[in-house]
């Protein structure tokens, strides 16, 4: 990311009406569930779990503000529906880089 931890904030604290204290503390829980739910994608033993992962990383990421991830995880989500898994691991690469990105951001 190219913007700072502390411009990131007030671009999304002023998204919300919320203060930069609360996104970050948004922000962490975000981190916890993505960890959680990339865990799930890497199994993919079950089906139903790994959508429903990719469609949470989407989700939370898109609230605060981070779409390189959220769009990673879309992509995910809209091949394990369609019932090709075929491209996640690639597109699993992306979704963990932006991740890495965002903890990189997190810890600035």
């Amino acid at each position: 990311m190219s913007e700072s931890k502390v411009d990131w904030l007030r671009r999304v604290a002023d998204m919300h009406g919320l203060d930069p204290e609360d996104i970050e503390e948004i922000a962490e829980m975000c981190l916890e569930d993505t960890s959680d739910n990339i865990a799930l994608l890497e199994d993919l033993s079950d089906l139903g779990e790994s959508i429903r992962a990719a469609h949470s990383i989407k989700g939370s990421a898109a609230n605060i503000g981070l779409m390189p991830m959220s769009q990673a995880a879309k992509a995910i989500e809209v091949d394990l529906k369609a019932g090709d898994s075929s491209q996640v691991p690639d597109k699993l690469n992306a979704l963990k880089a932006a991740f890495e990105d965002f903890k990189v951001l997190l810890n600035s």
